[in-house]
């Protein structure tokens, strides 16, 4: 269901498009690449590991990565 009371308004978010970059702003999202880069590997170490041990199947991680993954 819309909510009529802001029929006609800005979204709230029309005051970014005329701001200027700041120092920060070349970060994409809250993490830094280095922690994403830490986190990434400590995931993929994981998965590895569940399919050495058999609590995975490559086969079922393969159907659920998007082909956008592949490379």
């Amino acid at each position: 269901m819309r909510d009529e009371s802001r029929r006609g308004r800005a979204s709230g978010y029309e005051h970014l498009k005329n701001t200027q970059p700041e120092p920060g702003d070349q970060q994409h999202g809250d993490w830094p690449r280095e922690r994403l880069l830490r986190m990434n590997a400590r995931f993929v170490e994981r998965v590895e590991l569940a399919f050495v041990t058999g609590r995975e199947r490559r086969e079922a991680a393969a159907a659920m990565a998007s082909p956008h993954d592949r490379r």
